[in-house]
């Protein structure tokens, strides 16, 4: 059996959450889900009804809703040993549980998967995604942290015939090993990790210059909440730090939105984003190899189109 652990803020799910319930399903094993959190009997029937889940466990208590780590995985740790699988989000919060999980279970977790191969052997991402490596686990329990923007959605939709059952387990006492102090939402776009990003705006060589890679990109980029990239020219160039290059020769990506603006598109550039869900391009050279892989294309001057972008949002 496959146990799924989701993302979530006590009121709604993180859009991953299909992801790990679709590449969940890639293993032709029963699905539950782990919810652990405050108030979340919502998140519970919601979810329940979604294709291929047969059971949802839920942990619920005022101590969960800060989504401190050893509170949830001492949780999780209590019906672990029922399951094959145990899957998680490449997130914050997937990656500061997960470890702990393995630890105690004394098996190794197997991080930045990006395709379900078989029951054992699963593609991962590593060296910051430069290289993708085939893993093969033998663990009797798997511990994966997927990047739930990896795997499409397209079968994970509400069942009207599927009632799964819901059952709460029983919750235990704050262990009162840490404690939440401050929380503050921040979005800084130079300090968002391309490998975890949902969206990014990439720039190249078109945008000329590092005054017009920083005036054009970044204030698009704070409205979207997006993290920057840059092509391995741009990076040369010195438009961009060598931390922001996407390609084959930089960091593989697979985020939900891909904006690329003044990028022409080479075969190692396109080698690091072809796991984007959408990619829109804006070029002015109509015959841009870009274009062959983007959803949406812009052609014309991208020192037109991108402030209208940005005033738009």
């Amino acid at each position: 059996m496959i146990l799924v652990i989701p993302d979530h803020n006590n009121e709604s799910f993180d859009v991953s959450t299909y992801g790990l319930i679709s590449a969940a399903s890639k293993f032709r094993s029963s699905i539950h889900i782990l919810i652990i959190g405050k108030d979340i009997k919502n998140l519970a029937c919601n979810i329940s009804k979604l294709k291929n889940v047969s059971k949802v466990f839920t942990a619920d208590a005022s101590h969960f809703i800060d989504f401190l780590p050893e509170n949830h995985a001492n949780h999780i740790l209590s019906i672990a040993n029922n399951y094959t699988h145990i899957i998680f989000n490449d997130s914050f919060y997937g990656r500061s549980i997960a470890p702990k999980i393995a630890a105690k279970l004394d098996v190794a977790p197997v991080s930045n998967v990006m395709k379900i191969i078989s029951d054992n052997v699963f593609s991962a991402a590593m060296y910051a995604g430069r290289i993708l490596a085939n893993i093969k686990c033998i663990d009797p329990i798997k511990i994966l942290i997927l990047r739930g923007c990896s795997f499409t959605n397209e079968d994970i939709n509400i069942d009207i015939n599927n009632y799964a059952d819901i059952e709460n387990i029983t919750v235990s006492n704050d262990l009162g090993l840490s404690k939440l102090l401050k929380k503050e939402n921040r979005v800084d776009s130079s300090k968002i990790d391309l490998t975890e990003a949902n969206v990014i705006v990439s720039g190249g060589r078109g945008l000329g210059s590092k005054e017009n890679f920083n005036n054009l990109l970044m204030p698009l980029a704070e409205k979207l909440g997006a993290a920057i990239g840059a092509t391995r020219v741009a990076v040369d160039e010195g438009y961009a730090p060598n931390s922001c290059q996407i390609g084959q020769t930089g960091k593989i990506v697979s985020p939900r939105l891909y904006l690329a603006i003044g990028i022409s598109g080479s075969m190692q550039h396109l080698a690091g984003i072809k796991d984007s869900r959408t990619i829109i391009a804006i070029n002015n050279d109509i015959n841009a190899p870009i274009f062959n892989v983007s959803d949406y294309c812009l052609c014309g001057d991208l020192f037109e189109i991108v402030p209208k972008l940005s005033d738009c949002l």
